[in-house]
């Protein structure tokens, strides 16, 4: 397993029960999103493109323009659904999950580390995605209510479930059976 080690975030006395990792990456709906703003940049270079190379004896002082309007578009297609997209997969992959006898951990790929104390009434959900991508949540924030100024209506708002993310159903169903143990003492 190349990425962080769980066994230094482990805390004095703390005994593993399950460790795995995604085996199912996915990019979050941001992620998708400026992905698609990468592939319409695309789309404006290969315009741009064309309409200056068709109209390249007729600028007058416009190629310049036309040329950082080709280099900037060409560069954010290249950034936003080329580079970033592999830099998403690639964190996603290094990340590691835990299950010890009193914490829920996560070590993110830049070694950021995440931990939910066990309880024995704690909601643990499992849940399963296309593809064949299981997810373990185990921490549901409550909504809060949203008022923005000049708006009479208020909107709920619900940040996602915390969990484990993107396991095979085998380390889904291991990490379950490992949590419960945990709660169960």
């Amino acid at each position: 397993m190349a990425g962080p080690d769980i066994s230094s975030h482990l805390g004095r006395g703390e005994r593993l029960l399950w460790q795995g990792q995604p085996s199912h990456i996915r990019l979050s709906a941001g992620a998708r999103a400026l992905s698609l703003l990468g592939w319409a940049m695309g789309a404006g270079f290969g315009a741009v493109l064309a309409l200056g190379l068709a109209n390249l004896g007729e600028m007058d002082g416009f190629f310049g323009f036309w040329l950082a309007l080709v280099v900037l578009n060409a560069a954010g297609f290249i950034a936003l659904s080329v580079v970033l997209p592999r830099v998403a997969r690639r964190e996603m992959r290094a990340r590691r999950y835990a299950v010890t006898q009193r914490n829920l951990i996560v070590v993110a790929a830049n070694g950021t580390v995440r931990r939910r104390e066990i309880k024995p009434g704690m909601r643990i959900d499992e849940a399963k995605r296309r593809a064949g991508a299981w997810d373990v949540l185990y921490a549901f924030p409550a909504a809060r209510m949203v008022h923005r100024p000049g708006r009479p209506a208020r909107r709920g708002y619900r940040r996602p479930a915390d969990g484990f993310r993107g396991l095979n159903e085998p380390d889904a169903r291991a990490a379950l059976a490992a949590i419960r143990a945990a709660q169960s003492g």
